[in-house]
């Protein structure tokens, strides 16, 4: 798997197809609007090149998720394109946070605290 040079609080399509989002610190609206605004750009760009619509979260950096970011990402993953989502991080919060959206919106989404397991299973092709 190729590395890349990962910053805090950004989304990029990785050098394996998918979008890899990075979070950190305390996340709010001012931060997540933006965020999602560029994945919206990103998700249509792979739209366009009719490929899977994959995303990682690397949450190992997160340690807040203020209310009004919590509201907006969670209407935001309601209208979301993207066929499976993977999220790893070691916060306990944010994985009981991340199995309650898995509830309420209905997508397929996974905690991790592997990163190598949240990659292997955002890949892998169903058979």
């Amino acid at each position: 798997m190729a590395l890349y040079k990962q910053t805090a609080d950004s989304v990029e399509i990785s050098e394996e197809g998918y979008l890899h989002m990075s979070l950190s610190g305390e996340l709010d609206i001012s931060t997540l609007k933006p965020i999602l605004s560029q994945t919206d750009e990103l998700i249509g760009k792979m739209k366009k090149k009719k490929v899977p619509i994959r995303m990682h979260v690397d949450a190992t950096k997160l340690e807040v998720i203020k209310l009004d970011s919590r509201k907006h990402g969670a209407q935001w993953l309601r209208k979301n394109q993207c066929s499976r989502i993977s999220v790893h991080g070691s916060n306990t919060f944010i994985k009981y946070f991340v199995n309650m959206l898995v509830r309420v919106a209905g997508n397929d989404m996974r905690y991790f605290t592997s990163e190598k397991e949240a990659k292997e299973w955002l890949t892998k092709t169903d058979s």
